[in-house]
C-alpha cells in the first residue's frame, strides 16, 4: 500500500485526515505513543482537540492506556487489529505486548519520524526490500545479515533490524536514522556495521546518530566509533590475521585446541577491541562481515561528498515516561483456540482504571500484567 492509501483507509474508519495520518505513523514505527507526540505531529496547541482524540482512540478499544511512574503522563499503545488491517498489517509485531524496556525506544522512534517530515519513510520490510532491489540490484539480499526471530520450527528471519530507521530524500539520497539508547558507544558498533553493509551499495547516503538529551554530552564518543567503523577499512594484512584468530576462537570452542599457544595469545591481545569482539559475533553469522569491515568504499563515498556521518539531539526527556507496568494485554480467546481471525469488528472492552494496573492479585486474563518498568 502507498502512504495515501494507508492514511485513506484508516480515515474510513471514522478519523479526520490529520488523525489518521498519525495513527498509520504510530503503527509503523512501533505502536506506542503519548498525546504531545500528536500535538508536534498536527502543529496544533496540546489542548481538548488532543484529549478528546485519545479519549476517542481508549473508549473505542483502539489503545491501551499506561500510567507512568511519576504519574506525569500516559502511554498509549495502539493494538486494534481492525486499524492494523487497515494499512495491511493486521499480523504486525507492534499489536503484541510491549515491555517496559521496549518504551524508551518506540517513543525515541516516533520522535525522530515526526521531526524529518521531509523524508518518505520505508517503514516495513516489504518496501526496504523493494527499495534495495531497485537502488541496489547487483547487491543480492541473501548477503545481508539477517536477524532471526523465535525458534524452530516456527522460526522466522527478519532482514533489517529495527535499529535503524531508513528514509528517502526528495532528491533520492538515502537517509540513514540510527537511535543511540543505550550509553555505552560499544553498544552502537554492531549497528554500524549492519548498516555498512547496505551503506556500500547506494550512491548517495546519510548516517544520522539521533541522541536523546540524557547523552547528548557524549556525542564525540559515539561519532568517533562511527566513523572507526565505517570510515577506517581494515587492511587485508589485519583482515587475515582477524580469520586466523577467529579460527582458533572456533576450535577451542570445539574443543580441538588446549594449552599455551604463542600465536593465539598474540592475536589475542591485538584484537581485544570492541571492534573485533563485535565482529567476531557478525563472523559467526557469515564472512560478509569482514568483507565490509576492509571494503573502502564507504571511506571513499565520504571522501567524495556521497555519503555523510551526521548527528542531532532530540531536545526531550523520557524517563518520567518510565511505566508502572508492560503493556501487556492477554490474547482474545478466538486466537488460543487457534483462530487466527483473532479480534473481532466488535469494539474491544475497555481497559481497567489505572488503580487496577498496580493491583497484583489481577487475573492474567486482564489488560496488563504488572510487570516492573525496567
Amino acid at each position: 500500500m502507498t502512504a495515501d492509501a494507508r492514511v485513506q483507509a484508516v480515515a474510513r474508519l471514522g478519523f479526520t485526515d490529520r488523525q489518521a495520518h498519525f495513527l498509520t505513523t504510530v503503527m509503523l514505527h512501533g505502536g506506542v505513543c503519548v498525546r504531545r507526540q500528536f500535538a508536534r505531529f498536527g502543529r496544533t496547541a496540546y489542548g481538548h482537540n488532543v484529549n478528546a482524540f485519545f479519549d476517542k482512540l481508549v473508549q473505542h478499544g483502539h489503545a491501551a492506556p499506561c500510567d507512568c511512574v511519576h504519574n506525569r503522563a500516559q502511554l498509549y499503545h495502539v493494538h486494534d487489529r481492525a486499524l492494523y488491517g487497515a494499512i495491511g498489517e493486521a499480523n504486525s509485531r507492534y499489536r503484541r505486548p510491549v515491555p517496559a524496556r521496549a518504551v524508551f525506544e518506540r517513543l525515541m522512534r516516533l520522535d525522530a519520524v515526526i521531526e524529518h517530515p521531509e523524508l518518505e519513510w520505508l517503514p516495513t520490510e516489504g518496501e526496504k526490500l523493494a527499495f534495495f532491489a531497485q537502488a541496489a540490484s547487483s547487491w543480492p539480499v541473501d548477503r545481508l545479515r539477517h536477524p532471526t526471530l523465535g525458534g524452530t520450527p516456527r522460526r522466522r528471519v527478519r532482514v533489517f533490524s529495527d535499529d535503524v530507521l531508513i528514509g528517502v530524500e526528495p532528491t533520492g539520497r538515502l537517509v540513514f536514522l540510527c537511535l543511540v539508547t543505550n550509553p555505552l558507544p560499544d553498544a552502537l558498533r554492531a549497528g554500524l556495521q549492519r548498516s555498512g553493509d547496505l551503506l556500500r551499495t547506494v550512491p548517495a547516503w546519510t548516517l544520522m546518530l539521533v541522541f536523546p538529551a540524557r547523552i547528548s554530552n557524549s556525542i564525540d564518543r559515539f561519532v568517533a566509533v562511527a566513523r572507526e567503523e565505517l570510515a577506517t577499512p581494515l587492511p587485508a594484512v589485519v583482515v587475515d590475521d582477524l580469520r586466523e584468530y577467529f579460527g582458533h576462537l572456533a576450535s577451542r570452542a570445539k574443543g580441538q585446541a588446549r594449552g599455551f599457544d604463542p600465536r593465539f595469545r598474540a592475536l589475542q591481545e591485538a584484537f581485544a577491541a570492541a571492534r573485533f569482539r563485535v565482529l567476531h559475533r557478525r563472523w559467526l553469522t557469515g564472512e560478509t562481515a569482514l568483507e565490509t569491515a576492509s571494503s573502502p568504499a564507504i571511506r571513499d563515498a565520504i571522501a567524495a561528498g556521497a555519503g555523510r556521518i551526521e548527528w542531532t539531539v532530540l531536545p526531550l526527556r523520557y524517563e518520567h515516561l518510565s511505566p508502572l507496568a508492560s503493556l501487556v494485554r492477554p490474547r482474545p480467546k478466538g486466537v488460543e483456540e487457534g483462530d487466527e481471525g483473532g479480534d473481532t469488528g466488535a469494539p474491544s472492552p475497555q481497559p481497567p482504571a489505572a488503580s487496577s494496573i498496580r493491583d497484583p492479585a489481577r487475573s492474567e486474563r486482564d489488560w496488563y500484567r504488572l510487570v516492573r518498568g525496567g
